[in-house]
């Protein structure tokens, strides 16, 4: 018998269609007999690094939420919050916060929003407009998921990581060689399209926000391009190991 140990909110996962999966199985272990005939468990869990995802399949999970109707905004977007499993394939996790959006004040009635009384999320990935406007909305899940891109492309701690891709991609002269950490997977020009994808949508102003539907077929695209050139690095190295 295999025993899960923690299930939660947090571990129903979601894929682009809507499909629910329960997942980190982290903490699951066979169980033990005891000595009266019961079965228990025991122990540890694991971590992340800088990685580039096969398919945007978390991004599109996010974006298939927006869809819905009522419109479910997830509100907890993060690096920790995307599961990968063993071929590279991300999944959105952690829906405990996650909430259907409410209808604007006028005859249209168009769901836009979720206001909140209190801040959520995590720090570095908490849009400001939460704290300044007190809503949730699209544009807010979108700051959330281009952090979390950013973490995954550098490496790098959520927390003043937009600044710091920003001032490199406006001052290339001075930033630190490339905003891509070594072992996320992408060229320095794909790295460089993607912290300007995420710029777009973290965009002070909102109004000059890119929305998450128009900046998931560049990420998508993106993605596969940089999946073309590391399989085509590959197939070269193949041929060199026959030559």
């Amino acid at each position: 018998m295999i025993l899960h140990r923690d299930v939660s909110a947090g571990n129903i996962l979601l894929d682009e269609r809507g499909n629910g999966y329960l997942a980190d199985v982290g903490l699951a272990r066979a169980a033990e007999a005891t000595a009266g005939g019961n079965q228990h468990a025991p122990a540890p869990r694991s971590a992340g690094t800088p990685f580039r995802p096969r398919r945007p399949d978390a991004a599109s999970a996010l974006h298939y939420l927006h869809t819905l109707s009522p419109m479910i905004l997830h509100r907890d977007v993060s690096a920790g919050n995307i599961l990968l499993d063993e071929r590279g394939n991300g999944y959105l996790a952690d829906v405990g916060l996650a909430r259907a959006a409410e209808a604007t004040a006028g005859g249209n009635q168009q769901v836009s929003h979720l206001s909140t009384q209190r801040l959520f999320g995590k720090l570095g990935y908490m849009d400001p407009i939460i704290s300044q406007s007190g809503q949730a909305s699209v544009l807010t899940d979108g700051y959330a998921l281009g952090i979390t891109l950013l973490v995954a492309l550098t490496g790098r701690g959520a927390v003043g990581l937009l600044d710091e891709c920003d001032d490199a991609l406006e001052e290339p002269d001075t930033a630190e060689g490339s905003i891509a950490a070594a072992d996320a997977g992408w060229s320095a020009a794909q790295a460089e399209e993607l912290a300007r994808l995420v710029v777009g949508l973290a965009l002070v102003r909102k109004k000059r926000r890119m929305p998450l539907a128009e900046a998931l077929p560049r990420l998508e695209a993106l993605v596969e391009a940089a999946g073309e050139v590391e399989e085509t690095a590959r197939a070269e190295e193949r041929l060199c190991d026959v030559c």
